[in-house]
């Protein structure tokens, strides 16, 4: 085997053993995987339910209606929500900058993390304005 093929076999087997969310985060996935299946579809509507309305329906069902223990459930599932967020943000913005298709979509998707960023950190300072 000569250098650059033992090399290229190396990244390959690099990429097979490393997790899908270590690819995502290092964005070797496409643009569009990234955005669209881990960026919309996981957390974008995921995260809703996962991280917002299922620890808002269980502490309904385990404290009732008091507001003292929503008080403590939300904000830890807002943080664990906001930190899926950066996870696809990296990975949006690396594949972006590895995409080799028409330049208007690695523009478009790196515009795309760049709203997403400010609009999520407005809705995370109003919430924890909200819990004061």
């Amino acid at each position: 085997m000569t250098t650059s093929s033992t090399a290229a076999a190396d990244t390959q087997r690099d990429s097979v053993s490393r997790s899908y969310i270590d690819r995502h985060w290092r964005g070797e996935l496409s643009l569009a995987k990234s955005y669209w299946l881990n960026g919309i579809l996981i957390v974008g509507t995921g995260g809703v339910i996962v991280f917002y309305l299922a620890p808002l329906a269980l502490t309904l069902v385990v404290f009732g209606l008091r507001e003292t223990p929503l008080r403590w459930v939300l904000p830890f599932s807002f943080l664990a929500w906001f930190g899926a967020y950066i996870w696809v943000w990296g990975g949006i913005w690396r594949s972006a900058g590895n995409y080799r298709g028409p330049r208007i979509w690695s523009i478009a998707a790196r515009i795309a993390v760049v709203i997403g960023v400010a609009i999520s950190l407005v809705v995370l300072f109003s919430a924890f304005l909200n819990l004061l």
